[in-house]
């Protein structure tokens, strides 16, 4: 099965969502948000090969996961291409990033274009 909802915030997915997936174990999550610039985003984590980790396995991967994606992002910051307002907008997808390489999972952000109403 999959799961998806959404996030009102924009961002990627939350240790929340990730919990969902260690205890009810689904092949794909799905999360669809608008972040505070008004740009759409669909995030999917597919299930990683040999299944999901424990949820303190995953809570331990998401702790190194926040460490290495923060590090990184606030080196961007202390240099200059990257503002704070736009570190905000960015981390959480970075943490999944992150996150996807530790625990051998497939994770995908796609901007999706909205309709524009007449």
């Amino acid at each position: 099965g999959a799961f998806f909802h959404n996030h009102p915030s924009g961002n990627s997915f939350s240790l929340a969502d990730l919990r969902i997936a260690c205890d009810f174990n689904p092949a794909l999550l799905s999360v669809f948000g608008v972040n505070l610039k008004r740009i759409a985003y669909r995030y999917t984590l597919q299930r990683p090969k040999g299944g999901w980790p424990t949820s303190q396995d995953l809570s331990r991967s998401h702790a190194k996961a926040v460490r290495s994606a923060e590090n990184a992002l606030y080196r961007r910051v202390s240099r200059g291409p990257m503002s704070r307002s736009d570190f905000d907008l960015v981390i959480a997808h970075e943490e999944m990033r992150c996150l996807a390489k530790l625990i051998g999972a497939q994770y995908n952000r796609v901007r999706v274009e909205r309709s524009r109403r007449s």
